[in-house]
């Protein structure tokens, strides 16, 4: 084992960290916002007490093998995961409110990736540093970034329904194209900035027709009182 601190392989993992937040940030802000604005704190805190726990077993994993049952738990948790994030995204879409189901897909969804994404990126890591001190220094810092990234765009999608749209779209496509590279890859490559750029044009995008869609409503919503 080794835990050399090299800082330019600590700032490249820092980097890799940040980025590899950002799909999981709209993947889990897509799960809290799916649900009844009254629950948006507890899928919050079902968040974060399972990244928590997620770090700590990442942790466990570095030192006693990557591989296994651990493994093949992670493997299995971040797919589910991703699947009932991706069923919160559509309904974020349709329902402005939120729902029950989407409360309980949503919880689903962070706990299951809360506990497997710290597991699931440990490799990526590996690729850029062999010191453990390193590797988990950047699970940690992801997962910050995780959070506060989630939040932030809870907090905006509070705030304006259309961003909440954006949300979603953005969402769905890191949803797909992040299985799409387990399937392929299995692990996630250090390179990201082709996948920010496109969740970046489907937030923009999402978030443009999400501002039509709710203009339309308000429109239907005054005609049906004025009638």
């Amino acid at each position: 084992m080794i835990f050399d601190l090299d800082p330019l392989e600590l700032l490249a993992s820092a980097l890799t960290a940040v980025a590899l937040a950002v799909p999981i940030a709209f993947l889990l802000a897509a799960s809290v916002v799916a649900a009844p604005r009254r629950m948006w704190s507890g899928a919050g805190l079902g968040l974060g007490a399972s990244l928590l726990v997620g770090v700590i077993i990442a942790g466990a994993a570095s030192f006693v093998g990557r591989g296994g049952l651990i493994g093949t738990l992670t493997g299995v948790g971040i797919v589910l995961g991703m699947l009932c994030a991706l069923a919160t995204a559509v309904l974020v879409v349709l329902r402005r409110d939120g729902s029950a189901l989407g409360a309980g897909l949503g919880i689903a969804a962070c706990v299951l990736i809360g506990l497997s994404d710290p597991s699931r990126i440990l490799p990526a890591f590996f690729g850029i540093s062999s010191s453990e001190v390193i590797a988990l220094a950047a699970v940690v810092i992801e997962a910050m970034a995780v959070v506060a990234l989630a939040s932030a765009l809870v907090a905006l999608g509070a705030r304006v329904r259309a961003l909440q749209v954006g949300t979603a779209c953005a969402a769905a496509v890191a949803g797909v194209l992040t299985l799409a590279a387990m399937i392929v890859g299995g692990v996630p490559g250090t390179s990201r900035s082709p996948l920010l750029s496109v969740l970046v044009i489907a937030f923009a995008v999402g978030s443009i027709a999400g501002g039509v869609l709710e203009a339309r409503h308000s429109r239907e919503a005054d005609a049906t009182v004025e009638g």
